[in-house]
């Protein structure tokens, strides 16, 4: 049957192709991301340790905790901390910025992982000048070293130092954060400092320990620290979480959300396919009673008839799951960054199983309601048809009800794409707190083998500035060492000087970035009292801070803070003089509100020489950046050849990025949502066309006593506002109840926003209306004389 008629074959394959395809795709990064383990050796047993703190639930934990709870425990196997970040690495052809892992060396037994080449590092070789030495990934063999066995031995530089390879580790591990090369993580026995909290922390239990029994035992240990070393890690505990959970992230909610948007992509193409379906039985009506009456039972024809439809669906399913591929690699390419452990989604046996599952359900879903109607025919009626046929009561019946199913299902999906639609918009307009238009940034990093002294760091920073700033279309430069949107950031907790003393648990937080003079108008930044940071900020003057809008609001409401003192309990230095307030800037997303934040000046800041090595420059420029930004590279780079700048991207980038996953939500649903849409008005279309056809008499007749044109369009019209009502009213109580799942997903509308609704049940209405126009028109041309003859 689907050779005799191949618009019907067509137009059925292609239906279910789009919702199988659609449900393999998504049903593919669900199995990745959420169904299959971590592609290591027992990942049940690999947890994430969090140190938590009075005003943080999760953060990262000092060099000297990570150690007395690797001496303490009892109930893990390994325990192992990491930094990650990058290096340059000079490739002989030039510079390049590569992701490094400093870990420590119970990192690679922790995963049960060894080197296919060499070995891994030793507890000494990560004492103070003992950790020149590097593990090179499988890939970073491959790609620069040729795969040389003897590689073992040879030197590389990493930004400016010289590096002894001893090992290769095997192809595939790239913990953490897709390193392509590892160095121990140095340990100094006489710098361990309780107050800054830095390191990542992950663990292996012990076959025989449950992660309760761990979080007890490391509770425990976390309370005996902060009573041994109350003035620095007060109120401070421990959280164990799966590793895969922390993998994961929040993505979870988003993607059962569009797996279940798929899923009613899904049942509408059944839907659909089962309205072609019921059609065809009409024209096989005689056929099916000659078997009849011939003697074949109800069941050997149901049984003929649901094999055709799973046939049907096969055919679907194999151009579906030809679809999914495209579609996969699509999504992949659409936000890599947004999809955890992008780099493993792909089709497996276990999505190729679920395309076959959901192919042999969806032929049985769409064929067995046709096959039920068709095989129980009216013997005495379909014979006496001389072949043509006419569809029954109940078969319309059904085929009202399947359309009506789908009008409600794409309701149901329209008004999620537009509750995204309209979040997104409103997170779109949020302002970030800066200016991002003409602002371009790039990343710089001094070496430390040609810069070693703080002063000579100092005196570069300043001529580098001042060279962006009188450079060829740039308006003012500036720095800042966690630049806003790009994910990195500082915490301390604080006293203000004056008021009574706190518990070192119950002190508040602030994030802390360091930033130059000019970076504040660089970047667009308000000022809103007090004044900027000047060059004479330096450590010879007194120590300084500009504050945000948060910061004043939240501590200093009923009073100027120009004037106070801050001190940082992190950091072993003299109180700050709180010189000047700037507006709140969004630093963790536009979803996120402004949390206080202290700037203190380059050249007074003493916490860690990354940020003397490493910042990141700001340029805001007189036309598009990316028509200075080679000259402005060349500009910086004429102080020092070999400056590694990098990473030059405008402002602007950052700020799509941060709206990356719920684009990438937004835009998705909205394709379902169209896709549904579609379907639903050929669903319609199909439904009042061959209600047209079958009531051609009747047309005729009306059209013989008198009835005119409009008369007839009301008709018809009326007949498919009848069913797309109907549809619309069951799909807005389906759509109040389910809408509430995505709450999560939406930043300041309701998830039974009235708007929302109301514009897409309009909006489905007057598609339905249209999708219905011409086999109306196409009733007013019926000549009855034609018709009454016909009958």
């Amino acid at each position: 049957m689907m050779f005799k008629q191949p618009g019907f074959t067509a137009v059925a394959i292609i239906a279910l192709a789009l919702g199988i395809g659609a449900n393999t795709a998504i049903f593919t990064v669900v199995n990745t991301v959420l169904l299959r383990p971590l592609p290591y050796d027992h990942p049940d047993q690999l947890v994430w340790l969090w140190d938590t703190q009075p005003q943080l639930a999760t953060a990262p934990t000092s060099l000297p905790d990570f150690l007395d709870w690797k001496d303490q425990n009892q109930s893990f196997e390994h325990i192992a901390a990491y930094i990650s970040g990058n290096m340059f690495f000079d490739a002989g052809e030039g510079v390049l910025d590569t992701p490094v892992g400093l870990v420590t060396p119970d990192m690679f037994s922790l995963f049960h992982v060894s080197p296919v080449i060499g070995r891994t590092f030793t507890d000494e070789e990560t004492q103070p000048g003992r950790f020149r030495v590097a593990v090179l990934s499988h890939a970073m063999w491959k790609n620069r070293f040729g795969s040389d066995p003897n590689v073992v031995g040879q030197t590389i530089q990493l930004s400016g130092a010289v590096y002894s390879i001893i090992g290769v580790m095997p192809a595939g591990f790239s913990f953490p954060n897709n390193s392509e090369l590892w160095r121990p993580l140095p340990i100094d026995p006489k710098k361990l400092d309780r107050g800054p909290h830095y390191l990542r922390v992950v663990g292996r239990l012990k076959p025989e320990a449950t992660i309760a029994q761990a979080q007890a035992e490391m509770s425990a240990i976390a309370e005996r620290l902060a009573q041994q070393y109350p003035e620095k890690i007060a109120g401070h505990g421990v959280k164990l979480e799966l590793l895969s959970n922390v993998v994961i992230g929040d993505i979870r909610p988003a993607l059962f959300v569009l797996l279940g948007a798929v899923s009613f992509v899904l049942l509408i193409a059944c839907a659909n396919v089962a309205n072609l379906l019921l059609a065809r039985a009409g024209a096989r009506q005689r056929e099916i009673a000659v078997r009849t009456a011939l003697g074949a039972s109800r069941f050997r024809i149901v049984r003929q008839l649901l094999t055709e439809s799973i046939v049907l669906s096969f055919v679907g399913g194999a151009a579906g799951l030809l679809l999914a591929v495209w579609g996969v690699d699509s999504l992949v390419s659409m936000s890599p960054d947004t999809i955890p452990r992008a780099r493993e989604i792909a089709i497996d046996p276990r999505v190729a199983g679920f395309t076959l599952l959901i192919s042999l359900a969806t032929g049985v879903l769409f064929g067995l309601a046709p096959a039920l109607q068709v095989s129980k025919p009216d013997l005495t009626d379909a014979l006496k048809e001389s072949g043509r046929s006419t569809a029954g009561v109940h078969r319309n019946r059904l085929r009202s009800l399947l359309v009506i199913s789908e009008v409600a299902l794409s309701l149901v999906l329209l008004v999620g794409a537009g509750l995204m639609i309209r979040s997104f918009a409103r997170l779109s307009n949020v302002e970030p707190g800066f200016n991002p238009v003409r602002v371009l940034t790039m990343g710089v990093t001094l070496l430390p083998n040609k810069y070693p002294e703080d002063q000579r760091v100092g005196a570069f920073y300043s001529q580098l500035l001042e060279r962006a700033a009188a450079a060829p279309g740039v308006e003012s430069a500036g720095a800042i060492s966690d630049l806003p949107l790009s994910g990195s950031n500082t915490s301390d907790s604080f006293t203000i000087e004056g008021r009574p003393a706190v518990a070192k648990e119950d002190q508040p937080s602030t994030e802390y970035r360091v930033v130059t003079p000019g970076y504040f108008e660089s970047m667009g930044i308000p000022l809103l009292a007090g004044r900027d940071f000047a060059v004479s900020d330096t450590k010879q003057s007194p120590n300084v801070t500009v504050i945000n809008e948060a910061f004043a609001r939240r501590h200093f409401a009923q009073e100027d803070p120009v004037g106070h003192r801050l001190k940082l309990q992190g950091q072993e230095r003299d109180p700050l003089l709180i010189v000047g307030v700037v507006g709140n800037v969004r630093d963790f997303g536009l979803d996120e509100q402004p949390t206080p934040e202290a700037y203190v000046p380059f050249l007074q800041d003493p916490l860690s020489e990354t940020y003397k090595r490493s910042m990141t420059i700001v340029a805001r420029t007189k036309s598009d950046p990316g028509a200075v930004a080679e000259s402005l590279r060349t500009e910086l780079t004429s102080l020092d050849k070999s400056l590694p700048v990098y990473a030059l991207k405008p402002m602007t980038e950052y700020l799509r990025d941060s709206l990356s996953r719920r684009r990438f939500n937004m835009v998705l649903l909205s394709v379902f949502g169209g896709v549904a849409l579609l379907l639903a008005a050929v669903g319609i279309y199909g439904v009042i066309s061959y209600g047209v056809t079958q009531r051609i008499h009747e047309i005729g007749i009306r059209m013989a006593v008198g009835a005119q044109d409009r008369d007839i369009l009301k008709l018809v019209i009326g007949q498919a506002l009848g069913l797309t009502l109907t549809g619309v009213a069951a799909g807005l109580a389906a759509a109040l109840a389910l809408t509430r799942l995505m709450e999560s997903l939406l930043f300041e509308v309701s998830a039974t926003d009235p708007l929302t609704f109301a514009a897409i049940s309009v909006v489905l209405t007057v598609v339905a209306l249209a999708a219905c126009f011409v086999p109306a028109r196409r009733a007013t041309k019926v000549d009855p004389m034609i018709a009454l003859r016909y009958e």
